[in-house]
């Protein structure tokens, strides 16, 4: 069975290496969502309890 060592740099064992690579893609990701995703959603999520508070009104 051969084993694949991944290593993003010196001394690096494979367990760490993973563990960096996948740190590196949540960073990344978070990045882009905050960049471009957070405030859509941050702005979706007002207008929806607008409504609710809307509809609260109304039915009172």
């Amino acid at each position: 069975m051969d084993t694949i060592i991944v290593t993003t740099g010196a001394g690096m064992t494979p367990l760490t290496s993973w563990a960096f690579l996948i740190t590196l893609a949540v960073a990344v990701l978070t990045a882009i969502w905050l960049a471009a995703g957070a405030p859509v959603i941050t702005f979706q999520r007002d207008q929806q309890r607008r409504s609710d508070a809307e509809s609260l009104d109304r039915a009172a």
